[in-house]
């Protein structure tokens, strides 16, 4: 089957996917490198990516794509600092004399929950939502290029097809998803409909998935819980729940036509201080608390204090070790400023001596008077930092 018959984007959803390995390796998942890798350390990353991904589906790209234009674009991770998809995309555009973009630098998560802390069959109530960032930069990167989504693990395909809607409402051409490991089955079949909508029947739920744009994974864990609601009251949360799916989805396909119809690109539309100003709103309306999440969230050079404060907490939000950092003054590159504070964190609590699987870090900006909060970081596994941090 060619890739061209395989990870295709259509309006209902995605085509299956491209992935090195349907199976989900836990071993490498529960790796020192692939924690490494999530928070930033390109050595480990490209560890993980040779330990996962299958190098004939290299080959089969290659010969599938040839002489087409195309851009390999990373999917933007809740932190901005995951960088397996990035290592995978720059692999996938050398081998195919193609071109990597790294997603996090044009696009912020603007979801306030990691996936990874939602169960698995809930994500589809919980939307992964992309804001664009210097989209006009990004137009220059892309010219005409067909575009690819490059993940790590497909588990629902929730954020990959938030991302792939995001980009095409954007203008930009979408035509696959590859990812390092995880189920392929993106496709939403209509005998998976069938089977959602029979069983959303027997339970007396007066709603049709027809419309629903949902991947074939996510409308899986719905039948599940269609068929696990028992008592009256899940069966209406339910109901509530598969609606307010619907209209978010509906009102997004209003605004997408709306915008084509004014021939609008939406290359203007990542900017949310800009939204305000449309809206009457004054851009300087933020509270401090979200001007400095806004702040840490842009892809840009940014100029930030140089003065931080890491706290190590119990499960009770209870101070258990202090200590002030200071970095370098001046506008310093985003990424390094990440990878610096996530440093910094590790570095210190690996030396606390503390049991980390018990323990959050919370980093803060010191602007002597005053503490403002920067981000909540949760440990795992006593080896690091998972995905769950803000900044």
């Amino acid at each position: 089957m060619s890739i061209d018959q395989t990870i295709l984007y259509h309006r209902k959803g995605l085509s299956d996917a491209t992935v090195g390995t349907t199976r989900i390796k836990k071993d490498i998942i529960a790796s020192n490198e692939w924690e490494a890798a999530k928070i930033g350390d390109d050595l480990a990353a490209q560890e993980i990516v040779q330990q996962a991904w299958n190098y004939k589906k290299t080959d089969v790209i290659r010969e599938e794509l040839k002489n087409k234009k195309t851009v390999f674009i990373s999917q933007p991770s809740t932190t901005a600092t995951n960088i397996i998809p990035i290592i995978l995309a720059e692999h996938l555009a050398d081998q195919t004399n193609s071109t990597s973009i790294n997603g996090d630098e044009f696009y912020d998560s603007i979801h306030s929950e990691a996936s990874k802390g939602i169960p698995r069959d809930k994500r589809v109530f919980r939307p992964r939502e992309y804001e664009g960032v210097n989209l006009e930069i990004l137009k220059n990167e892309i010219g005409n290029r067909q575009v690819f989504i490059v993940e790590d693990i497909l588990n629902t395909g929730g954020s990959v097809r938030a991302f792939s809607n995001q980009l095409n409402k954007d203008g930009f051409e979408v035509v696959g998803i590859i990812a390092l490991m995880g189920d392929r089955r993106l496709s939403l079949d209509q005998k998976t409909v069938d089977r959602l909508n029979n069983a959303l029947e027997n339970q007396g739920i007066d709603f049709k998935a027809d419309n629903l744009q949902i991947t074939r994974l996510e409308a899986g864990g719905l039948i599940r819980m269609t068929n696990q609601a028992r008592s009256e009251n899940a069966k209406k949360q339910l109901t509530r729940n598969l609606q307010g799916l619907q209209d978010r989805q509906t009102a997004y396909d209003l605004g997408r036509d709306q915008q084509q119809t004014r021939g609008d690109n939406g290359l203007e539309r990542g900017n949310k201080s800009n939204a305000k100003f449309d809206q009457g709103i004054p851009a300087d309306s933020r509270t401090s608390e979200e001007k400095i999440h806004h702040v840490a969230g842009n892809r840009h050079n940014i100029t930030l204090s140089n003065s931080y404060r890491i706290t190590l907490m119990d499960s009770g939000e209870n101070p258990l070790k202090t200590r002030d950092i200071t970095l370098p003054v001046g506008t310093q590159n985003k990424e390094e400023l990440r990878k610096a504070l996530k440093g910094e964190v590790k570095s210190f609590s690996m030396k606390s001596g503390l049991d980390l699987s018990n323990v959050a870090a919370k980093v803060e900006i010191i602007d002597k008077p005053k503490i403002e909060q920067l981000a909540e970081i949760k440990f795992e596994k006593n080896i690091g930092i998972d995905k769950d941090s803000d900044f």
